[in-house]
């Protein structure tokens, strides 16, 4: 393994990667709700400066990626991932939170959003992979249980099974404010301790040191960079720059 990692970085060191002239296949996991605040700046910037660049972004579902990152089927897997397995890099991207989303004509939207208001709604959730909510995570360390109704495997269908039954979904701050005004919902804080949670990319140690793949995890972080730039969610920010060319 160490010999070909060794070879693997003679071949890659001294060859430069050129963006504007490449036609590489980048292959990006994630679940919806990450595609949907990265594939647009991403996409933006890569015509701009790597404009012969494919970029295919393929869902992350049951379970995160961590072998098709071994295998290389995958370049780069974005998200929040409790653990990372040996022999895989990570960096964090931007940070975020949960809040609550409910139809402007819910029963409820128009009272404070108490404790024991929230768990007397009934909620659907979103669970891309095998793995508990974050709020059910955070309501069991105050020892809390809320009713979940149904559940369903994209960030950005939940919302519109907001806007069609009187239920609650705890989702997203990014997410929540930017589709809220468009289906007429309303937000809401949680009245129960939820800190912000990281988002990362992580990606294989043995793709390192590759120049394409530096230049891809580069555009990533600068495509968030108005998410990165402040340590809280943000809804505004500058436009990414674009990246050098290794």
């Amino acid at each position: 393994r160490e010999a070909l990692r060794s070879l693997h970085g003679e071949l890659f060191e001294e060859r430069a990667f050129a963006a504007s002239r490449s036609t590489r296949t980048f292959v990006v996991a994630a679940t919806d709700y990450v595609h949907a605040l990265l594939l647009g700046p991403l996409v933006r910037l890569l015509r701009s400066v790597a404009p012969g660049v494919t970029l295919r972004a393929v869902p992350i579902t049951s379970r995160f990626p961590w072998r098709d990152l071994e295998t290389g089927d995958l370049d780069l897997a974005v998200g929040r991932a409790p653990t990372r397995p040996e022999g895989l890099r990570s960096r964090a991207l931007f940070r975020d939170r949960i809040i609550c989303l409910l139809a402007k004509d819910h029963p409820d939207a128009k009272h404070p959003l108490t404790l024991e208001r929230y768990l007397a709604l009934d909620h659907i959730d979103v669970l891309p992979i095998e793995a508990p909510g974050l709020a059910d995570v955070y309501l069991d360390r105050i020892g809390r249980q809320r009713r979940v109704v149904a559940t369903m495997p994209h960030f950005l269908v939940a919302p519109l099974v907001v806007q069609q039954a009187d239920v609650c979904l705890t989702l997203s701050e990014r997410l929540a404010h930017a589709l809220a005004s468009g289906l007429e919902l309303v937000v809401r804080e949680l009245p129960f301790p939820a800190p912000p949670f990281a988002v990362h990319a992580y990606w294989h140690e043995r793709m390192h040191d590759d120049p394409a793949h530096r230049f891809l995890r580069l555009a990533v972080h600068q495509a968030l960079g108005a998410l990165h730039d402040d340590d809280e969610p943000s809804h505004q920010g500058a436009r990414p720059r674009a990246p050098g060319g290794s």
